[in-house]
Order: C-alpha cells, then sequence, then structure tokens
C-alpha cells in the first residue's frame, strides 16, 4: 500500500501545478445485520469510500483524468467481540489514470472491469465478486492496463492486461499463478434490434497446490429488444489439467426481462444459469444449474420495492432476499430481509453474510 501512497503523491504533486479541475467526494454507509438463527453471523459496520478526483484538458480531443478511492472499513460482530484493530481495514479501492477522447479510454490502474448482458447470475463475470443482492454493487478492483475504443456505430474493442494476484474472481475453478498477466480482448457489434460480442481471454493457473498451466476462455453474448428484452452468455473454459479435473466448462446463461403496465410499472427478469463441467468438448460429466428471478416496482418518487430469489436443484438450495429503498437527495435507506436454507456458492462477495434468515438495516450518504 506504501508504494501506492507515493507513486500517487508523485503524480499528485505534478498534476496539481496544471490541473483544471479538482474534486473531493465520495460515499459513507452503515448497517446493522441481524440473523436470527446465528449470532455469529449477526454484525454491525461502518464503511467510508473519499474520492480524490483530478483533471485536466490536454488539447481540444484530449483529456488527462485521474481517481484515488480509500476503502475504510470497521466490522464488529455481536457474538465474538474482539479488538479494535483486528475489525479495521483500509487498503486502495481504485486508484488509476486515464487519457480519453471522444472515442478512445486508456486506463492503467486499480479498476473494475466488468462487460456481458446479463443481470445476475452472470456467465461472464472474469474480473469481479459482485453479489445481486448488494444495492450498491460493491467489488475489489483488479490492477490493470484497459484499452477501448468505440466507432460512431457504437461498435467498440475492448482490450487488456491484468495482473494477477493470485486469487479466484467470479466463477473461476482454478487459483490464478501470483505475479503474472492475464490478456484478453472483446469486440461488441451493434445490429438492429441487437447486440453481439465475442470476448478472449488468458490466463496461468495453479492447480493441485503446485501444477501450473493456462486456461483460455472463450464467450459470445448477445442482446435483443423485441417487446421482452432477450440475452445470454456463452463462455466456454479449457484448462489444461489432467482429464481428472475436467479441463472444460461450459458457462450458458439465458435471461429475459419485461415492465408490465401495472400501476407505476412492475419490471420481472428471469436468468437461467447452468455450468457443465467435462473431461472432452462435447461430453457432460456435471452439471449445476440456478435459476433466478428478480421483481422490482417504483412505489412512489422516493421509495422502490426489489425482490430476488434464486434456487439451485442440485445443491437443494434457495434463497430469497426483499429490500425497500428510499431515495433523497442525498441519502439512501435500505431495509433488507432475507432467508436461505444454506449457503449458495454462486455469490462471490464474502463481505455480505446474508445466510439462514435475518435482516439488515442499512444507511447511506453520498457527498
Amino acid at each position: 500500500m506504501k508504494s501506492h501512497f507515493v507513486i500517487f503523491l508523485l503524480f499528485l504533486i505534478f498534476q496539481l501545478s496544471f490541473a483544471q479541475h479538482i474534486e473531493f467526494h465520495g460515499q459513507t454507509l452503515g448497517w446493522s445485520l441481524l440473523n436470527v438463527r446465528s449470532t455469529q453471523n449477526s454484525e454491525i459496520g461502518l464503511r467510508f469510500f473519499p474520492k480524490f478526483s483530478l483533471s485536466q484538458n490536454l488539447n481540444k480531443h484530449l483529456s488527462l483524468q485521474s481517481n484515488l478511492t480509500l476503502d475504510s472499513r470497521f466490522n464488529q460482530s455481536i457474538a465474538d467481540p474482539v479488538d479494535f484493530e483486528q475489525n479495521t481495514h483500509l487498503q486502495i479501492y481504485r486508484f488509476w489514470l486515464r487519457l480519453q477522447s471522444q472515442q478512445m479510454e486508456f486506463r492503467i490502474g486499480r479498476q473494475k472491469i466488468n462487460f456481458g448482458q446479463a443481470r445476475f447470475l452472470r456467465s461472464l463475470m472474469l474480473f469481479d465478486k459482485i453479489d445481486p443482492r448488494d444495492p450498491l454493487q460493491l467489488t475489489p478492483g483488479v490492477d490493470a492496463f484497459l484499452f477501448r475504443y468505440f466507432w460512431l456505430n457504437n461498435a467498440n474493442l475492448w482490450l487488456w492486461s491484468v495482473y494477477d494476484e493470485g486469487q479466484t474472481l467470479g466463477l473461476d475453478r482454478f487459483q490464478g499463478q501470483k505475479h503474472q498477466w492475464q490478456f484478453g480482448a472483446r469486440f461488441q457489434y451493434p445490429l438492429r434490434f441487437a447486440e453481439m460480442a465475442i470476448t478472449y481471454h488468458q490466463k496461468k493457473i495453479v492447480y493441485q497446490s503446485r501444477n501450473k498451466s493456462i486456461e483460455r476462455h472463450f464467450a459470445l453474448d448477445g442482446f435483443w429488444d423485441v417487446g421482452p428484452g432477450l440475452w445470454f452468455e456463452y463462455v466456454l473454459s479449457k484448462a489444461s489439467v489432467p482429464d481428472s479435473l475436467l479441463p472444460f466448462a461450459h458457462y450458458l446463461t439465458l435471461g429475459s426481462d419485461y415492465t408490465f403496465e401495472l400501476g407505476n410499472g412492475l419490471h420481472l427478469s428471469v436468468e437461467i444459469l447452468s455450468l457443465f463441467f467435462n473431461q472432452h468438448l462435447l461430453t457432460k460429466k456435471q452439471r449445476l444449474t440456478l435459476i433466478g428471478f428478480e421483481m422490482d416496482y417504483p412505489v412512489g418518487l422516493l421509495d422502490q420495492i426489489l425482490s430476488l430469489s434464486f434456487y439451485s436443484h442440485q445443491q437443494q438450495t434457495f434463497v430469497h432476499y426483499l429490500n425497500w429503498q428510499r431515495t433523497y437527495d442525498n441519502w439512501l435507506i435500505y431495509l433488507s430481509l432475507f432467508f436461505s436454507n444454506k449457503s449458495l456458492q454462486f455469490f462471490g462477495n464474502n463481505n455480505i453474510p446474508l445466510i439462514d434468515r435475518g435482516l439488515r438495516f442499512m444507511l447511506v450518504f453520498n457527498f
């Protein structure tokens, strides 16, 4: 962390001499979570995201922006109180420098990278740990180079290289090789009533604790607006590992949504995620299917209700989540009820202990 601060301070001193716009804003949130079955998973917490932004127009076509966002967090289990320092964390949440024109963007640093059409059961979850039950969609960033180019017809090209910290993200089956670089590309093209995209991503992996290999992802996704929205994501993963570890994996998401003219507009979404793990490309060995339903309804100008339900037949797992939100100018209020018979392994954000049954109150202030 110290090296990041040194680099940022050097850049800050340099850019402050000619910066045209300097901003400071951020977000503060506090929550209280009560699990009626397990006080071990009941907690209170505070989180603070101060954000520093600088920008400078280099000429009529190019601009330079920088961003530093810190993540300061404190959470305390009700059942197991410990020292304050053990539950207090400070880390860099976002830290990037961006060169931008009307049709091009080049960004370097710790950033959020995500794409695809799916809403909550995402086959193309390559670089994040977003939990669909998190109303703020918080996720750790990745240290990366990202280049994006946008044509006038809205076609776009993505190129990236991500520094591997030896962790698992998204739907990863294998741990990445630490201190190695992942790389990939994506091309998205608009059609008359649709959008289609192809994606490739490659990373070095570690399996069985010490063996090293390569995993490649090939993906295709699309969206159609034909009254109801229709979309899909398909990912083929090939890892150079022994057959006993099932080197081939298929991820397929099918989804649809529609807004019914009931009251203020009732919006319904459904997604099905199927995962297949094979020894060979076309043979089926293991399968896992998840079904998700989402319903949201604006009660008025200030209030909105959201319901999420997930079910896995193979895991015999069901998850229900109900959230009420009230919005003011700078304030957001959330009251959530959750119920599940056990933890659903698909959700990757371990910072949200919404298991068993209980309720959560969260207050957010944006400045």
